[in-house]
């Protein structure tokens, strides 16, 4: 027997005497297993083509999914194009107005409460505001408080506080009549000056009215008078001695409703801007008690508040802001800044308009 060179066995020696049936089956046994062999192998590539056309399946899908979205990012490009084109010619428009800006620029500084611009119309302008800080303060030189109490008043007199300072009415026939008012212990200002001063209002001719000022103990029985005057805004003032303070240790002020020598009905004065002080020579006046303090504050102003600034010299001529008052024609707004006159039936046509002020007319 031999084979083949893919293995198949054939009878190749007549010579012998062949056993046929043996040789026929190994011959065909030789050929199942050939088959076998290239079944397997048919299967096996099978399989893999199998395989290879769900890869290609999946490749295609991939495929497409590629082509839209490179359609998409084609399309964002697109827009990104318009976008940057856009930004381009407003970037352009932006430095042509800087560019003027730069050539039409007031530039200075004005101070003071009010400030006035008055070239501001023809030019661009950014205005900044800036400054300190604003506290009313007061350093409390001023002793008198006209809101306090007298420790006499005597003759029943009317006493009215006012914005600026007291108002001394008399009720009575009297030719005189005051109220005496304490101050602070003046022990410790043994040696110093005590002064006052005070504008006068009369309320009547014959009221004659003065101020005073001395010493008194604490009940204000007795007392010293020092110096007075009936001369409105006329400081007076004396030195406070050691042997005085003894029997009379506070600070007085006498306010006269009316002194003389005549006891009409009526009379009386207004004192305003009451000032007294110890050791204190600006008699310049200002209300009682330091400010800032627990009793006094006071509030701390921003220069940048209540800012106003206001355009003057604005052209008022929009179509909005007129009313017409007499016409012999109508007119049609055709926009903003605009209108046309339409005919009245006459030979000729007028409307007379007032302008409105927008601020005033919202």
């Amino acid at each position: 027997m031999a084979t083949t060179k893919n293995g198949i066995y054939y009878p190749n020696n007549y010579d012998t005497v062949a056993d046929v049936p043996a040789d026929l089956k190994k011959m065909a046994e030789s050929i199942d297993a050939i088959v076998k062999e290239e079944s397997e192998k048919n299967s096996a590539q099978g399989t893999k083509i199998a395989n290879l056309e769900a890869d290609n399946e999946i490749n295609k899908s991939k495929i497409s999914a590629n082509e839209q979205s490179i359609g998409i990012l084609q399309q964002k490009d697109e827009t990104h194009d318009t976008d940057i084109e856009e930004l381009q010619l407003e970037n352009e428009r932006l430095q042509e107005r800087v560019e003027l800006q730069e050539e039409n620029m007031l530039s200075g500084k004005e101070t003071g409460e009010t400030v006035n611009l008055p070239e501001s119309a023809d030019y661009f302008c950014k205005v900044k505001v800036q400054g300190n800080r604003k506290q009313k303060t007061r350093e409390g030189k001023n002793i008198f408080d006209k809101s306090s109490n007298p420790v006499i008043n005597s003759k029943k007199i009317k006493t009215e506080e006012t914005d600026t300072g007291l108002t001394l009415e008399c009720t009575q026939n009297v030719n005189y009549a005051y109220n005496l008012y304490k101050l602070l212990d003046v022990t410790k200002y043994v040696g110093k000056i005590a002064r006052m001063k005070t504008t006068i209002l009369p309320l009547t001719e014959d009221s004659n009215p003065q101020y005073s000022i001395g010493l008194c103990n604490d009940d204000g029985s007795n007392r010293q008078l020092k110096v007075s005057s009936n001369i409105s805004d006329q400081e007076i003032s004396f030195e406070i001695k050691a042997d005085e303070v003894v029997n009379y240790s506070y600070l007085a002020v006498w306010l006269y409703g009316k002194t003389g020598d005549t006891d009409l009905g009526g009379g009386g004065a207004t004192y305003n801007n009451i000032i007294v002080t110890i050791d204190n020579e600006d008699m310049t006046y200002e209300p009682h008690g330091a400010m800032p303090s627990i009793e006094y504050p006071a509030k701390i102003k921003n220069v940048n508040e209540n800012v106003k600034i206001l355009m003057t010299n604005e052209n008022f001529f929009t179509t909005s802001n007129l009313k017409q008052v007499t016409s012999v024609a109508t007119y049609e707004q055709i926009d903003e800044n605009s209108f046309k006159l339409k005919s009245g039936g006459t030979s000729w046509n007028r409307a007379i308009f007032r302008c409105l002020n927008p601020a005033k007319n919202k």
